[in-house]
C-alpha cells in the first residue's frame, strides 16, 4: 500500500470517528424509559365531563425514532414514531399494530415531563374523543 492510500486511509478512518455520523433523531432523554399508569377517556372530548372508560397504559421510550405503547387491560398496543418536540415533550404518531380490532387504530399521542411523571394526552382523526393519564417509571 502506498504511503497516499494509507495516509487517506487514516484521514477517512479518523472522520468517521469525530462525531460524523448519521443518527435519527428522537424524543429527549427526560422521557425515556417505561412508564405506566392509567388514563381516562373522554368520548366526546368534554374533559369536564365525567370520563367514559379508564385503561391501563404502558409506553417505553428510548433514544430512537420509534417507542412502543401497549394497553394492558385493553389487550391491544403498537408503536409511537416521534414527530417532534413539544414544550417539555416530545409528540407521537400512534399505530395499534396488535389487536386494532380492540383500539382506535392510529392518533396523537403527546408525553410531556411533569415532575418525576409523564402526562399521557391522545387524540385520534374521526373521533371526538380525547385521552389523559399520569404515567410513572
Amino acid at each position: 500500500m502506498s504511503h497516499r492510500l494509507a495516509a487517506f486511509a487514516l484521514v477517512f478512518v479518523l472522520a468517521g470517528c469525530s462525531g460524523i455520523r448519521s443518527s435519527t433523531p428522537g424524543p429527549p432523554a427526560a422521557l425515556h424509559g417505561s412508564w405506566s399508569g392509567e388514563a381516562e377517556q373522554w368520548d366526546e372530548g368534554d374533559r369536564s365531563a365525567t370520563p367514559d372508560s379508564r385503561w391501563t397504559v404502558r409506553v417505553d421510550v428510548g433514544a430512537g425514532a420509534i417507542a412502543a405503547v401497549a394497553y394492558p387491560s385493553i389487550g391491544c398496543g403498537g408503536t409511537l414514531t416521534y414527530l417532534g418536540p413539544v414544550s417539555g415533550g416530545a409528540r407521537f404518531r400512534e399505530e395499534i399494530t396488535t389487536r386494532p380490532d380492540l383500539c382506535i387504530p392510529s392518533g396523537t399521542v403527546t408525553l410531556t415531563r411533569d415532575g418525576d411523571a409523564v402526562v399521557y394526552a391522545a387524540s385520534h382523526e374521526g373521533y371526538a374523543s380525547v385521552s389523559e393519564g399520569r404515567l410513572r417509571k
